[in-house]
């Protein structure tokens, strides 16, 4: 069948669903896929990309500016698995000096513990960054890791920070007096949502987090990274919330768990900001406009 229709075809050896091995059957899948790339030399300032998914919202996806970020770094992307990426692309997996990732999630990090093991790729630790401050702290770091050019680095800093003012411009202060009660899965990254609200003047009076699901698998800290003037409170189910609620009076629950949508009191659900700034700036817009409405 591969020669009659000119497509590789790997089989996969594994025993199933029914046996429950998925992490093994994942690892077995991937060294079967791997079998397929050649053998050549890693080429400077080329990466992979793991774990890289499609945004469900059309605006958000436009507002996806890591690709700008990288290009004027000077970083070449040789492969998004796996999203719509093609056999060639897999088969050149080895020009890339280093992966980087989507995400920081237990199915991303299996991938490129594969990476490294089959195929000697070796994975940079942080995942593409979201909002400015991570954004400032990513280009500097993986600048010194892929020894990049440092002056075109800080020049990409730059610009990025004189864009961030401009784009946050039309936000700024426009929810000031509003205070905010977070509640978002505990290995949520919030900087950039904290940014915003720094932005937009509203004041966080407190984070929840929800109990944590054992066979939940994409749990990777034990520790919501906020600052330590905000409360957190771990473990806390739905009704905690709502008991929350009725003692702080937040003005709005920002959050990304979808129970939130049962909540009768003003609250913006958000799904995790694209990798870049102006995805950070777009959910800005929409938090500003949902609590003007809800005020209404």
């Amino acid at each position: 069948m591969s020669e009659e229709y000119n497509i590789t075809i790997l089989p996969i050896e594994v025993d199933g669903i029914l046996n429950g091995a998925a992490a093994q059957a994942r690892e077995i899948a991937l060294k079967s896929i791997f079998s397929v790339t050649e053998d050549e030399k890693a080429q400077k300032g080329v990466v992979n990309i793991v774990g890289y998914r499609d945004h469900i919202d059309p605006v958000m996806c436009m507002s996806e500016d890591i690709w700008d970020i990288l290009k004027d770094l000077g970083i070449e992307v040789n492969c998004e698995l796996f999203n719509h990426c093609e056999m060639e692309e897999i088969r050149h997996l080895r020009r890339a000096t280093m992966n980087l990732i989507y995400d920081d999630t237990t199915v991303t990090r299996s991938i490129t513990q594969c990476l490294d093991k089959y195929l000697g790729i070796p994975t940079y630790p942080d995942p593409l960054p979201r909002g400015l401050g991570e954004c400032n702290k990513w280009i500097s770091d993986i600048a010194k890791e892929m020894d990049l050019d440092k002056d075109k680095a800080e020049k990409v800093a730059k610009e990025l920070n004189a864009s961030y003012e401009e784009l946050s411009k039309p936000l700024k202060d426009k929810c000031k007096g509003i205070k905010a009660l977070l509640y978002v899965s505990i290995n949520s990254r919030v900087d950039w949502v904290l940014e915003l609200c720094d932005v937009l003047g509203i004041e966080v009076i407190g984070a929840m987090c929800p109990v944590v699901n054992r066979y939940q698998d994409d749990v990777t800290v034990r520790e919501l990274r906020v600052p330590s003037s905000i409360p957190v409170t771990y473990n806390s189910n739905f009704d905690a919330l709502k008991r929350k609620i009725s003692e702080v009076h937040p003005d709005i629950v920002l959050g990304d768990t979808g129970n939130l949508a049962d909540l009768k009191e003003l609250h913006f659900l958000f799904e995790g900001a694209p990798p870049g700034i102006r995805g950070s700036i777009e959910i800005g817009k929409r938090i500003m406009r949902c609590i003007k409405v809800g005020r209404a």
